[in-house]
């Protein structure tokens, strides 16, 4: 792509959202107090960190503002420095907190608080309009640790944007004048040059993931407001839409073998569909099907407490928050239950509940409308009415869903060998039966998932994906099991944890030993670095009935047959091996339910697993 010229004139900013439309309705009062006194304290509670002042003097309160310091890691105190020198980065120091804070997602929560509190908008008028003339004065073009990722710069530009078209709306003072947004315009241009001369985009070979897409939307949304180029908005148009059917399996599913990084994506795809929309008076109708299948994908993998069973990396991402979704713990009860929080403050704590995806459901709730969307949308009226006031379209109705789930009944007559090792274990599930005669054996084949649900509880068992596309999100957990029992997590994947402040962490969740799986001498995965996975194991489906499924793995000699079978009181899972394995149905030391958050996992249950040999 050409780089464009600085051509634009600044009066062109465009204004892409009634606030008439958004629905704030939702908004909780206490929530919105602890969340904007934090933020104007400069206080920041990301990846972990707890509460953190990331002001680099603090200044006495009665001071207008306090600078940022936007090049420390604030949970380790590290400080990027300039020029970069990767190479003495040390042990717990993590450029995810850095790009965290610069991605600026407050700033549009803040915005839509501000629509619905007036006592608030000149404060947070006033906070914005500073954060954006910090930022630019300490991140000077192209340099520095911020000048270094294009997906943080896409999604920076992104709420810079829809936060300014907000304010704006409501700047009855006079805060946002033409000086400042002649700044920021300057300022969105040298974002958009940034993104071009550094798209994430592998040309080689094509093995593009969720950094490009959000890429192509951090253009899509700078072109939208200040058309800028219309060359640089049809290469987005064209690119995002060849990328979702690379990206997107046929199923609604996505290639990184991930459900958090499904919601990312899957936000990213959001956000694009409603600015096409917006800008080209229609949305492309592959685009609202492969929306509608993603949603029933996040429909599937959340379970009975609301949460989705976390598969594959989490590292918390989002393009942008609007509705605040979690609970508040006292500062000693959040230290209880945090390993990594051991320093809070005596005061409330709000613990983010980041496994909730039905924002995201209710997003897409802005441009399709299907049956598992409604309930989400009336829990996050904010996020379907702020969808929908970009794309100024009609909802697309959708009945149900075309499935490429394997066919009930499949048998593959495969004569197996005679295991000298087998262990047969028993998941007790008093008066559980409750649905089991309209419930079946469901899947997601490409991705690698298969399960069960009724009312009353979920199993999630996990093999590899039919596709053979490389991903680094993955963990060594083919086999693994997931199981809630009436809103209870009985069996889990730990979660993720941490990129690169702890490689020992990151291997030691990613591994087969933190998850639901036969122990063997072997792994089933080499993770070569941080990011490069090696799978070792190959998988085949033997049988899938109503209420049993079979597969049969294997890694060089290594054989192993796995089976489940639900029955009115009980799931019986056995596992036969021609080489010894340690059947494991204890769940990881620790459980992580967000990026940098760790806690002890619960090791009381309410149903009894037994495992016994059988020869």
């Amino acid at each position: 792509m050409p780089i464009p010229k600085n051509k634009i004139a600044y009066k062109d900013l465009r204004s892409l959202i009634d606030i008439q439309d958004v629905d704030t309705s939702s908004i909780c009062e206490n929530e919105t107090k602890h969340l904007v006194k934090m933020y104007l304290e400069h206080r920041f509670d990301l990846l972990g960190s707890g509460w953190k002042c990331v002001n680099i003097i603090k200044r006495p309160q009665t001071s207008a503002y306090n600078e940022i310091d936007w090049h420390r890691d604030f949970i380790s105190g590290y400080v990027w420095k300039i020029p970069l020198n990767r190479a003495e980065i040390p042990q717990g120091a993590d450029i995810k907190t850095v790009w965290e804070l610069s991605r600026m997602q407050h700033l549009l929560q803040l915005s839509t608080f501000a629509i619905k509190y007036k006592e608030l908008r000149k404060q947070a008028i006033h906070e914005y309009k500073n954060i954006v003339e910090d930022f630019i004065a300490h991140n000077v073009f192209p340099l520095g640790i911020n000048w270094t990722s294009a997906m943080d710069v896409a999604i920076r530009s992104v709420n810079m944007l829809l936060a300014y078209d907000i304010f704006c709306q409501l700047d009855e003072f006079g805060i946002l004048g033409e000086a400042f947004k002649n700044k920021l315009v300057k300022s969105l241009q040298e974002h958009e040059a940034f993104i071009l001369r550094n798209l994430e985009c592998d040309l080689l070979h094509g093995r593009n993931n969720n950094h490009y897409l959000s890429n192509l939307l951090g253009l899509l949304v700078i072109e939208a407001y200040l058309d800028i180029d219309q060359k640089v908005w049809a290469f987005a148009v064209e690119e995002i839409s060849r990328e979702m059917k690379k990206q997107y399996y046929k199923d609604g599913s996505n290639f990184e073998g991930s459900t958090s990084y499904h919601r990312l994506s899957t936000e990213i795809l959001v956000l694009a569909a409603a600015f096409i929309g917006r800008m080209e008076g229609n949305i492309p109708k592959d685009m609202l099907d492969t929306l509608n299948k993603a949603s029933h994908f996040t429909h599937s993998v959340t379970k009975l407490n609301g949460r989705i069973a976390q598969i594959g990396d989490n590292d918390s991402g989002h393009i942008i928050k609007l509705s605040p979704a979690g609970v508040f713990l006292s500062g000693k009860d959040a230290a209880e239950k945090y390993v990594n929080l051991k320093d809070l403050q005596d005061e409330e704590y709000f613990d983010e509940d980041i496994l909730d995806h039905g924002a995201l459901l209710a997003e897409i709730g802005g441009l399709i409308d299907n049956r598992i969307i409604a309930k989400e949308k009336i829990k996050y009226p904010l996020e379907s009415s702020f969808v929908k006031a970009i794309s100024k379209s009609e909802e697309m109705h959708y009945e149900g869903i075309t499935d490429s789930e394997r066919e009930i009944g499949y048998q593959n007559n495969k004569i197996l060998e005679e295991f000298e090792h087998q262990v047969s274990t028993e998941i007790s599930l008093v008066n559980i039966n409750a649905g089991l005669d309209t419930s079946s054996w469901k899947s997601y084949p490409d991705f690698g998932l298969y399960y069960y649900k009724t009312d009353l509880f979920d199993l999630f068992f996990k093999l590899k994906g039919c596709a053979k596309k490389v991903t680094g999100h993955i963990h060594d957990d083919i086999l693994h099991i997931e199981l809630n029992v009436k809103g209870e997590d009985i069996l889990v994947d730990p979660g993720t944890y941490t990129y690169s402040a702890d490689k020992t962490q990151r291997n030691n969740f990613r591994s087969c030993r933190a998850h639901i799986v036969p122990f063997h001498k072997e792994p089933g995965c080499i993770f070569k670095n941080l990011f490069q996975v090696v799978e070792l194991i190959e998988c085949e489906l033997l049988q899938l009935s109503k209420n049993t499924i079979s597969v049969l793995i294997s890694n060089g000699q290594l054989l192993h047959y796995r089976s489940i079978r639900i029955e009115p009181d009980k799931i019986i899972i056995v596992d036969k091996s021609n080489q010894p394995f340690v059947p494991n149905f204890k769940n990881y030391q620790f459980f992580s339910n967000g990026y940098g958050k760790m806690m002890k996992a619960d090791e009381s249950k309410s149903v009894s697993i037994t495992s016994k040999k059988i020869k």
